[in-house]
């Protein structure tokens, strides 16, 4: 039998700050992921600083705390900004007609840019318009900028510039802006490695060919951009490229990733978004070369192919897998191809092309996976489709060495 003696509570004071600070530590965490899952604000737990004074003296000494910044309140940004060591800033505005407060945020924002690691921005464009033409931000420690807009159509002006100035920047993710805007932020970044360019607004080729030659050291580039056609070329090197991704919207897209050079090592992912027959099997063409030179000189022999639905096929090129994946940069290395808008009814003359422009690509294939439309294909359910028709077997004639 147990017998428990009762105690009489010990003062706060007995416990050490270091047991104290693990205390706190886990009682915010679980604080803001309930908050999160609720949709509540994650700043609760700043009343567990009302308790004491030894509460507050360890929630004002873990730094950490104040990272996680949402930029509502400019006052309260600003407190956040002072003890926070690493602070990461979200800010998603939305009122344009709250503009003396909104000016306020920003103000404290730039007043504390130079200690901001991350900064994540979403704004209607009218104010993003009124950062441009306001003060520079001097930014000498951010890892990474996520700048965005809510509008689809009136969008920031070409003539626009960011204000910041990012000399250490790592990693930028744009939504929705131009290049022009955004290029002499860019090329301050010496040490930018990953960029997004997103939001499928029309781009003149000159920017393209303007933003990407003064970033060479780039490791990873994603660029979903419609190119418009401006009679512009140029050859681009990114001589540390590791992984690129880009929709294939014209002829004009696809002579960007045919003047960019870049290690055979590289992962590449095209995605090709044209309706018109022509155009898809120009593209395929245009594509082809680089493709079969990467694989026959990568001695890439594992091939894989998707037919996901109607109008939307994969192909995909890597090496084959080494005893026990030893070589874990050999096995993320990949060429894909996607073909997405295709007429559905069409779908044996895109896959003639692919088996004519690829063969030399598919000739040195010799492990082959094939997954035909499987979300169609439910497990307990009679199959919809089957592998008899254009997919695979259209591609299937041209392959002379599969093993597997």
């Amino acid at each position: 039998m147990v017998i428990y003696v009762p105690r009489a509570p010990a003062s706060i004071e007995t416990i050490p700050v270091e047991t104290l600070d693990n205390i706190l530590v886990l009682a915010v965490n679980m604080e803001k992921a309930t908050a999160a899952a609720n949709g509540l604000c994650p700043f609760s737990w700043m009343k567990i600083g009302n308790v004491c004074r030894r509460w507050r003296k360890v929630v004002e000494m873990r730094k950490a705390l104040w990272d996680d910044v949402v930029a509502i309140n400019p006052d309260l940004t600003a407190l956040f900004l002072e003890r926070a060591a690493r602070p990461s800033i979200r800010v998603a505005l939305i009122r344009q007609d709250k503009e003396e407060w909104n000016s306020h945020l920003f103000k404290v924002l730039r007043d504390f840019s130079n200690k901001i690691i991350l900064l994540d921005m979403k704004m209607p464009s009218a104010m993003w318009e009124g950062i441009c033409n306001g003060e520079k931000w001097q930014m000498n420690r951010p890892e990474r900028l996520q700048l965005s807009t809510y509008e689809v159509e009136d969008i920031v002006s070409p003539s626009a510039i960011l204000p910041f100035d990012t000399p250490v920047l790592q990693k930028l993710d744009l939504r929705r802006f131009h290049l022009t805007t955004t290029q002499p932020l860019m090329s301050t970044s010496k040490n930018l490695e990953h960029s997004e360019v997103c939001g499928a607004l029309p781009i003149p080729a000159n920017d393209v060919w303007a933003t990407l030659l003064t970033i060479p050291a780039l490791k990873h580039l994603t660029l979903c951009a419609t190119v418009m056609d401006d009679s512009t070329r140029h050859e681009v090197s990114l001589p540390l490229l590791q992984r690129l991704e880009m929709p294939i919207r014209s002829r004009v897209s696809v002579g960007v990733f045919t003047h960019l050079n870049f290690p055979l090592e590289a992962s590449i992912l095209l995605e090709v978004e044209c309706e018109e027959l022509d155009d898809v099997k120009a593209v395929i063409k245009i594509i082809a070369p680089k493709f079969n030179s990467v694989v026959r000189e990568k001695k890439y022999q594992r091939c894989k192919l998707y037919h996901e639905n109607t109008s939307y096929t994969r192909i995909s090129f890597s090496p084959a897998a080494k005893e026990h994946e030893a070589d874990r940069a050999s096995a993320k290395q990949k060429l894909d191809l996607v073909l997405a808008s295709y007429l559905g009814e069409e779908d044996g003359q895109v896959y003639d092309g692919l088996a004519e422009d690829l063969h030399l690509a598919l000739s040195h294939v010799t492990h082959l996976e094939i997954e035909d439309m499987a979300s169609y294909n439910a497990v307990g359910l009679p199959p919809s489709r089957d592998l008899i028709g254009p997919f695979p077997s259209r591609i299937l004639r041209v392959l002379t060495n599969p093993g597997h």
